[in-house]
């Protein structure tokens, strides 16, 4: 179990030391603030996952058989975009880029741990997949969030949405 848990964390944390390192020494954010967000992240796939728990059994009472694993991947895509773009706008800063990165990264290593405890292969694969997933969304919506365009944000839901098809 040990073992599992470390090969879900290792890799995402190295990854995320290696990105704080790199932005504190390009802008003047403080790794606080960094951590901060980092923590935020670790923590809102906790409402995000019982949300889709309801959903789910929504979906497998009121839905035929064929159509709930599509409607669900849609409904978590658009699940997860929106309660980190509600993270990311009340964590709002001079740098929300940065913390919105760290939000992804949070959220990304939550839901590697629940979705892949274990399952070392699959939790290594996760880590290397989701992380900038979900980093990229996260990117993708503080820029929704800074210039105003909601077109970003159903981009953010569009990108995770494939994600979650191709996967």
């Amino acid at each position: 179990m040990i073992k599992e848990i470390l090969f879900t964390i290792f890799p995402t944390l190295i990854i995320i030391i290696l990105l704080a390192m790199l932005i504190k020494i390009v802008t003047a954010c403080e790794v606080r603030n960094m951590l901060k967000s980092f923590g935020i992240g670790l923590i809102i796939i906790i409402p995000a996952l019982f949300t889709m728990k309801i959903v789910g059994i929504m979906l497998t009472i009121t839905v035929p058989l064929t159509l709930p694993l599509i409607i669900f991947k849609i409904l978590s895509a658009l699940n997860e975009e929106l309660y980190k773009y509600w993270a990311i706008r009340v964590r709002r800063t001079i740098h929300t880029t940065v913390t919105s990165i760290f939000i992804g990264a949070g959220f990304a290593l939550s839901e590697t741990l629940y979705l892949a405890l274990g399952n070392r292969q699959y939790a290594v694969h996760r880590s290397y997949t989701t992380l900038p997933l979900h980093i990229i969304t996260a990117v993708i919506l503080s820029f929704s969030i800074k210039y105003k365009k909601k077109g970003l944000t159903v981009l953010a839901v569009v990108v995770h949405l494939t994600y979650n098809i191709l996967l």
